[in-house]
């Protein structure tokens, strides 16, 4: 039997949605109310996660069989982990030993109140100190390990596990490892000041989101992984608030900088916010919950997915116009599916080989026999920009 994310969490605050609490306390009690939401993304973090515990506590993997490429991207994790290790051990024979892996504890105060639960991807004991890590398997850059409310929130966790199994440290580490993001990984140090600071921030966060009359606060930021969103007047109203961006000026050339980017932010709330009400209006029409409503079949599609024994039975029935090369003329390779194939063939003769380095290879080597095309790039916000 499986425990429910509820169950697990008895309905408190979760470090994992500080970030999101901080900037808008009154989605946590809109979000007890919506069901569940799954992704692939999703669904293949749990996996990655699940088989990064196994690789830090040396335990037979039983779960689904991951590909090359996920294979590999958990060995990059390894591999940033080392570099975490080498950067903050005080000294070169000091230890590095696990102590625990996907730990869910409860932090509460009696005081002054507010409780919340935080669970970290795993905890070591470096040297003199403590490290608590965080894998983040998604492509988007998250906030850095200073500014992370996730990981400020798991220290104060740490420190209450150490001190009640009579670990002695000096301080805590806090490290977000990002496999699919360049670069190393983020770090930062909580002293005991900063523990003490970082419990009663956290404390205060949890607070706010337990107040049935917590205020919402509407951003791009906040409401990006709420799903409460689609239920939420204050986004409601931002969309409305992009639809009447333009004010009593009519061209865009006439905004300021900083109203252009209110126009840009507004705009991807809006995006997301009718995402999230397609998503729910589709599950109330399947469920016939919406009069006049219907969901129309999908289209189905039809892959050869052996072309070798298709191009066999083809050519069995017309030889002479069913040639290899007329038939090859009607494929298209996959060059996702042949990159693995490349790669796996690659790290099999040489397991020092990256999808990296197999990628480019394939790509020189096919240079003659294809074409490569560079899609539209991404806006991607800088400091220094306009506020």
């Amino acid at each position: 039997m499986t425990d429910t994310v509820e169950d697990v969490r008895k309905g408190l605050p979760s470090a994992s949605a500080f970030g999101r609490l901080a900037l808008c306390p009154g989605s946590f009690m809109m979000e007890k109310a919506c069901p569940e939401e799954s992704s692939p993304a999703a669904s293949e973090g749990t996996l990655l996660h699940a088989y990064m515990e196994q690789l830090l506590t040396g335990e037979p993997w039983e779960g689904t069989p991951l590909t090359a490429e996920q294979v590999e991207l958990c060995e990059r994790a390894l591999r940033l982990l080392a570099g975490v290790k080498e950067k903050i051990l005080d000294y070169p024979d000091a230890f590095f030993s696990l102590v625990s892996t996907e730990e869910r504890r409860f932090l509460s105060d009696w005081i002054e109140g507010g409780e919340y639960s935080g669970q970290w991807d795993a905890l070591f004991r470096v040297g003199s100190d403590l490290l608590v890590l965080d894998w983040k398997f998604g492509r988007v850059d998250v906030d850095s390990a200073e500014a992370n409310r996730q990981l400020e929130a798991l220290v104060p966790l740490a420190a209450q596990k150490a001190n009640e199994e009579g670990i002695i440290y000096n301080g805590i580490y806090a490290a977000i490892i990002q496999p699919r993001v360049a670069g190393p990984a983020s770090v930062t140090f909580y002293d005991d000041e900063a523990i003490s600071q970082a419990e009663q921030d956290s404390l205060a966060v949890a607070r706010a989101a337990m107040d049935p009359d917590a205020p919402r606060y509407c951003s791009e930021a906040a409401c990006r992984y709420c799903r409460a969103k689609a239920v939420c007047h204050e986004a409601a109203s931002m969309v409305e608030q992009a639809s009447l961006i333009a004010t009593d000026r009519d061209k865009w050339e006439l905004f300021s900088p900083a109203e252009k980017v209110q126009a840009y932010r507004l705009a991807k709330t809006a995006k997301k916010w009718a995402a999230a009400v397609d998503y729910r209006f589709e599950q109330d029409v399947a469920a016939g919950l919406i009069p006049g409503f219907e969901m129309a079949p999908g289209r189905t599609s039809f892959t050869v997915t052996d072309p070798s024994g298709a191009f066999s039975a083809l050519n069995a029935e017309f030889p002479d116009e069913v040639t290899a090369e007329a038939f090859a003329g009607c494929c298209k390779v996959g060059i996702t599916e042949l990159d693995r194939l490349v790669h796996a063939a690659r790290k099999a003769a040489d397991p020092k080989a990256t999808t990296k380095a197999s990628r480019e290879w394939l790509r020189q080597l096919l240079a003659e026999y294809g074409e490569s095309k560079t899609t539209k790039g991404s806006v991607k916000e800088v400091e220094g920009g306009a506020a």
